[in-house]
């Protein structure tokens, strides 16, 4: 039943990018959205690509979208597993992180600092061709 609820959802926000509306931000629990695409994902991966998903000790709340969440999710996920045909792991973690004024990168001013949640995702596929 979640999925055809998401697949309504995914529906939705191709309309709404359509239409160039804003996505809907919300509070979201960023660890069952992640649960959920794995759950759908895991059977489309190749043979032999094991994942492993980490997620912290309390709720993952963020402001967002939970189906752009979702779909960002799901295509990283779907690209790592076209990189890794003959098997590999896919790592997925949701870190909690601090950021102090140092850390923050000079050309993004909007960021302040704070607690914040870093997404990462990585694969032990063979990678992208460099460009020439």
């Amino acid at each position: 039943m979640k999925q055809i609820t998401r697949a309504g959802m995914i529906v939705q926000q191709i309309l709404r990018f359509g239409k160039q509306t804003e996505a809907s931000r919300a509070p979201c629990n960023l660890g069952p959205v992640i649960d959920e695409c794995l759950e759908l994902l895991r059977p489309a991966l190749p043979e032999g690509v094991a994942v492993k998903w980490k997620g912290p000790e309390t709720d993952a709340l963020i402001q967002a979208d939970a189906t752009q969440m979702y779909q960002v999710l799901m295509d990283l996920c779907i690209d790592a597993g076209h990189a890794m045909k003959h098997g590999g792991m896919l790592r997925i973690s949701l870190i909690e992180t601090e950021l102090d004024t140092d850390s923050i990168p000079p050309d993004h001013e909007e960021i302040r600092p704070g607690s914040f949640l870093r997404l990462e995702v990585s694969d032990t596929g063979d990678g992208m061709a460099r460009l020439p």
